[in-house]
């Protein structure tokens, strides 16, 4: 949906009669991509500037980044390393890349907590904040950095989600 808040993301998919068509074509199998606020949309609800209810595709929460007396800025804005959950990224992790030195680009002051840990494949950290920066369940992918500014690792992923998308066919 671009960048904005959750409501005006959720209010945007609602008036184009989109979100029947996603879920129905993610329950079909059709792999799904949220990268940012997209990928916040995909949970059950946000607290973001009151509560609001997103697609429920996955099961948690989108909370703000606390800067817990830390001095940090919110929104978070610039680059910064994942730590991927090894076991949980068989696509997630490029070949002949060390994802673990790489940085991704962020700017964002709310991020998901899944209720199901087991979705999340990446974690990042800032400030005091350490947060799910990329959850995968089936058919969904979903990133709080966005891959199209993070350089060639992140062009690698986008990249590597297109090929999924052509394997299908």
């Amino acid at each position: 949906p671009g960048i904005g808040a959750f409501e005006y993301g959720m209010k945007g998919l609602k008036e184009k009669k989109l979100i029947d068509a996603i879920k129905f074509k993610v329950s079909e199998g059709t792999p799904l991509l949220g990268i940012c606020l997209g990928m916040q949309l995909l949970f059950t609800e946000s607290e973001e500037n009151g509560l609001f209810k997103g697609l429920n595709l996955l099961p948690g929460r989108v909370v703000k980044l606390k800067d817990n007396n830390s001095n940090i800025a919110i929104p978070n804005i610039g680059w910064r390393k994942i730590k991927p959950k090894i076991k949980n990224c068989e696509n997630f992790i490029i070949k002949n890349s060390d994802i673990n030195n790489d940085y991704f680009y962020f700017v964002h002051s709310f991020f998901p907590e899944p209720e199901k840990k087991e979705h999340v494949i990446a974690t990042s950290e800032y400030g005091e904040n350490k947060f799910c920066c990329a959850i995968k369940y089936k058919n969904i992918l979903g990133y709080q950095f966005h891959p199209e500014k993070s350089g060639q690792i992140g062009l690698e992923l986008l990249k590597q989600f297109t090929i999924s998308l052509a394997d299908r066919k």
